[in-house]
């Protein structure tokens, strides 16, 4: 909640994960209801009674993609700090993954970075 790029309903609608979602696609989802979808997820992703779902404080997230900065994949911003281990460190515009954990604030601090 609240952080749509790292969200994997919003990357399987969108087609950065796979299977893309729906699994019966195409058709796909029109733009306008992943639109409505990101919007909802970075509101929280308040319930019916506009009640926003808590942070998953130390979910484990697991990112492939393409590096579009140098801590972000497919426009999803990690933290990369001294911790983390770099195997094969990717260039932007190469397939990369980072494994991490969610923070108090919601952020995510990437364990492990490296090149696909």
């Amino acid at each position: 909640p609240g952080n749509p790029e790292m969200s994997e309903i919003w990357r399987r609608i969108t087609g950065l994960s796979d299977p893309r979602m729906p699994f019966d696609g195409p058709p796909w989802l029109p733009e306008e209801d992943i639109r409505l979808i990101r919007d909802w997820i970075a509101q929280g992703a308040p319930d019916a009674g506009g009640v926003v779902a808590p942070i998953p404080v130390g979910a484990r997230i697991r990112l492939r993609g393409t590096l579009t900065a140098e801590a972000e994949i497919d426009g999803a911003a990690f933290l990369i700090d001294g911790s983390t281990r770099i195997d094969d460190r990717p260039g932007i515009g190469d397939a990369a993954e980072m494994r991490g954990t969610v923070q108090a604030d919601g952020t995510v601090r990437a364990e492990r970075f490296r090149d696909r």
